[in-house]
């Protein structure tokens, strides 16, 4: 599992309430991946450190080196790519995997043009593969919405590979967390955590918290 990562208060705060649960589940190995100014890709603990500026514009770049990084040492079988405000249940997560087709799953949820979102790909190693090998095609240069991480994976992939759906509960309201819960999916595996007042984060981190207690607990 790949999370996307960068400093800031609110970022500071879910990387520590990440940090309680990412490494409880054996079979899955979970690490932050980061922009820094170093040569070459260099794996700190849970973090690895990819050569680059820290930007939004970066993500794409950041996600095919780390990609690559482990790759060459380790045979994983899939690869979920995610970020700091997402909360994974991970028996769900590799049950809904054990129940997917073995090669070319490119899951979680539609956007617009049916890529998947950033928040939460899903792919067998294969489909991170075609990334790799079609990474001109998602390093092409543009406009608007052209240039973001989810959306460039999607035009690299999109020809061949069709998008499954996998479900997410998105939470938004402090106030609401074990009520919302409690109308959970049995099935769904995905939450994201993201207050509504984009200027005013400053309760992800105890919402993602109230999670833990929750399903890890």
């Amino acid at each position: 599992m790949l999370v996307i990562s960068s400093p800031g208060p609110v970022y500071d705060k879910l990387r520590e309430v990440w940090r309680t649960y990412m490494h409880t589940q054996p079979t899955i190995d979970a690490f932050f991946i980061e922009s820094h100014p170093v040569i070459v890709p260099r794996l700190d603990g849970d973090v690895l450190r990819v050569p680059g500026k820290e930007m939004f514009s970066t993500i794409r770049h950041k996600t095919l080196r780390s990609i690559e990084y482990f790759f060459e040492t380790q045979h994983y079988t899939h690869v979920v790519r995610t970020n700091l405000s997402s909360f994974w249940i991970f028996s769900r997560l590799l049950e809904r995997l054990r129940q997917s087709p073995t090669t070319n799953l490119y899951a979680g949820i539609f956007l617009k043009d049916r890529s998947i979102s950033g928040a939460g790909i899903c792919m067998t190693r294969d489909v991170a593969e075609k990334l790799l090998h079609r990474r001109s095609i998602v390093f092409q240069r543009g406009d608007g919405y052209y240039e973001w991480d989810d959306v460039s994976f999607g035009r690299a992939l999109l020809p061949d590979t069709p998008p499954t759906h996998f479900g997410r509960f998105d939470l938004h309201d402090p106030s609401t967390v074990e009520a919302h819960i409690q109308q959970l999916p049995s099935d769904y595996f995905h939450i994201r955590v993201r207050q509504t007042d984009y200027t005013n984060r400053t309760r992800e981190g105890e919402m993602m918290r109230k999670l833990v207690d929750i399903f890890y607990k």
